[in-house]
């Protein structure tokens, strides 16, 4: 590893994204399994042994909801990750910058708890950057400085919106809808259409398939054979669903976010609405990757609606951005 080496994290719930100053390295899943059987397993590796049976480990997350819920076991992730990505330089090497992301909504303790995290790498020096401003980041030069933005950063847990005039927030608002609730409708629909019992994983693979915001696609996904258990034979079932059938029950989830969004633009000043009316809406997140939403969007709120090319990376690639020109922005390094 050179010197003078830095390396950027995107801690999620659900996924944790790895970054140095050549670009994104790694993504891995935010778990680790611990089992009087095995050493600790982080990442891909704890996520494979959910498909053991569960009296042989426990699986859990250090980050949720913004939040650290195990520093020891934190740590112990990132550094498993470090590890991968150069092996054998902790702990005798020191980064020059290591830079974490900070939901905004954090309390004071929380950050403190995420920052404490990052300081065990052993950095020079050690920041966390919020997260709507580093994925404002990521739409350089689209989005250039000193510019009006409205962010929608649809992850698993939340959708968070943020109105700003970089690289000042304005305003932001959380709300508990996003993939996660996603999912849940289409499991609650399972249950209720056919009486077939679904795992999470599998209500996820229907989501992923045939999930969609409107019925107006482009390109409509083929229809798609659904197995669960029957609620009332307990026999195994299969169904043949197609993606007109699961817009119903993603209705409601999608009309909180449209409303949410109207909230945000009616709240911001006369100017900025302006501004924000002619160059759009960005979305980030792995969410937003919903068929049909970009148009959705656009469609209801009658302003422009963007998408990157890869949404679920736009944070990390604002700390990659960071970690090529540290001096830039330093008003972001909190």
């Amino acid at each position: 590893m050179p010197g003078n080496a830095s390396i950027a994290f995107d801690l999620g719930c659900h996924s944790t994204v790895v970054a140095n100053q050549e670009g994104l390295q790694l993504k891995e899943p935010s778990l680790v399994a611990l089992s009087p059987q095995w050493p600790v397993r982080v990442g891909g590796a704890a996520f494979e042994m959910q498909k053991l049976p569960r009296r042989h480990y426990r699986v859990t997350k250090p980050f949720c909801q913004g939040a650290v819920t195990d520093s020891t076991l934190a740590s112990h992730m990132l550094s498993a990750f470090v590890e991968k990505l150069y092996p054998g330089v902790l702990p005798a090497q020191e980064f020059a910058w290591v830079l974490g992301n900070l939901p905004y909504e954090t309390t004071i303790q929380e950050q403190e708890a995420r920052r404490q995290v990052l300081c065990k790498l052993g950095g020079q020096r050690t920041a966390l950057v919020y997260e709507p401003l580093a994925a404002a980041l990521s739409f350089r030069p689209a989005l250039p400085p000193e510019s009006c933005a409205l962010l929608m950063d649809l992850g698993g847990e939340s959708a968070k919106i943020t109105l700003l005039s970089f690289p000042e927030i304005v305003a932001h608002r959380t709300i508990p809808v996003a993939g996660d609730r996603l999912t849940q409708a289409l499991q609650e629909y399972v249950h209720a259409a056919y009486e077939l019992d679904i795992s999470w994983e599998a209500a996820e693979q229907l989501k992923l398939h045939l999930g969609a915001a409107t019925e107006a696609l482009t390109i409509a996904p083929q229809a798609y054979t659904l197995t669960g258990h029957h609620m009332r034979h307990g026999t195994p079932v299969q169904r043949t669903i197609r993606y007109q059938e699961l817009l119903s029950p993603l209705e409601a989830p999608l009309r909180l976010l449209e409303q949410a969004l109207q909230e945000m633009l009616a709240q911001g000043p006369a100017g900025m609405t302006e501004k924000i009316a002619r160059q759009g809406i960005q979305l980030t997140g792995g969410s937003a990757l919903l068929r049909g939403l970009r148009l959705r969007l656009a469609t209801t709120l009658g302003v422009p609606v963007s998408i990157p090319t890869f949404p679920l990376f736009s944070v990390a690639q604002g700390l990659y951005y960071l970690l090529q020109h540290p001096t830039h922005y330093p008003a972001l390094l909190r």
